[in-house]
């Protein structure tokens, strides 16, 4: 009675607990193999990515090429009222 006990027990749980296991590995592989593969495409679509640099500016006339380029010109803004008035027409005031 003992050993029928066994048998049944090897037969409805350590078989059915193998062909689990079995099953997990061969879905985690699946897994594995289309990361890898999907890997692969993401890295050839990153070597396809081509990066532009930024256009160096204009350097003036008689300013040496290795000197770094410094922007020097500014707005000028209106030093008194009359100036100001010169410069934005608000209108009404004829």
């Amino acid at each position: 009675m003992m050993l029928f006990v066994v048998i049944l027990l090897v037969i409805f749980v350590v078989v059915p607990g193998v062909i689990f296991f079995k099953m997990e590995i061969d879905m985690t592989n699946d897994r594995l193999r289309w990361l890898e593969e999907r890997l692969t495409t993401l890295e050839k679509d990153a070597v396809k990515i081509t990066f532009q640099s930024k256009p160096k500016p204009k350097q003036f006339d008689g300013v040496k090429s290795e000197e770094p380029f410094v922007k020097t010109r500014t707005k000028r803004k209106p030093k008194s009222v009359k100036d100001w008035e010169d410069q934005f027409d608000l209108g009404g005031n004829q």
